[in-house]
């Protein structure tokens, strides 16, 4: 079974259960400068998920804890990555 279809079936009590001790443990910032590393390499040995975000973003903060658990929950098969700049500074990114 892929790594996206198992991640949909995680219900939300293993979500819950899941919860790392803090997001630094399974998240990593990301930025112009290493995002062919940790995003566009690393994708070549399992599903990165970059989180565009802002301190400012209410939904921001709301869906944070959640794609920190389903990634918890994934156990390591799944990279989540995060960056505060703009989604306008990686279009020209190849």
């Amino acid at each position: 079974m892929n790594e996206f279809k198992r991640l949909n079936m995680v219900d939300d009590n293993a979500l819950a259960q899941s919860q790392p001790n803090s997001a630094s443990e399974i998240t990593e910032e990301v930025s112009i400068a290493d995002f062919k590393t940790k995003v566009i390499d690393e994708s070549a040995n399992r599903p990165v998920l970059v989180d565009f975000w802002a301190p400012w973003c209410e939904p921001c903060k709301q869906l944070s804890p959640i794609l920190e658990a389903a990634v918890a929950a994934a156990n390591g098969s799944v990279k989540l990555v995060k960056s505060e700049e703009s989604i306008t500074h990686f279009e020209n990114l190849t």
